[in-house]
């Protein structure tokens, strides 16, 4: 993804993460793998971003890495979404 960016646009100035994914589903309904996969988009995407946008960054002198969270980082709205809740903090 950053090596298409870096040769369509000559670089990467800022990056902003703010994906996220959260399932609507029961905490004791909700599999391992649904469980995987919002850790997977909202936690492990926003470190091999930063990964590797920051790498390209620090090569050319410059740049900003943005990370957009959530409130539920700090207050969840609801117990059946302690996977994004953890994700996001």
């Amino acid at each position: 993804m950053f090596e298409q960016t870096i040769h369509v646009f000559g670089g990467i100035d800022i990056l902003v993460n703010n994906a996220g994914i959260v399932y609507d589903v029961p905490l004791f309904e909700r599999s391992i793998e649904q469980w995987r996969r919002t850790l997977d988009v909202n936690l492990l995407g926003t470190f091999l971003c930063s990964k590797y946008g920051a790498q390209h960054m620090l090569t050319a002198g410059s740049g900003k890495v943005i990370n957009i969270s959530s409130t539920n980082a700090i207050n969840s709205f609801s117990p059946d979404a302690l996977d994004y809740d953890a994700s996001k903090a």
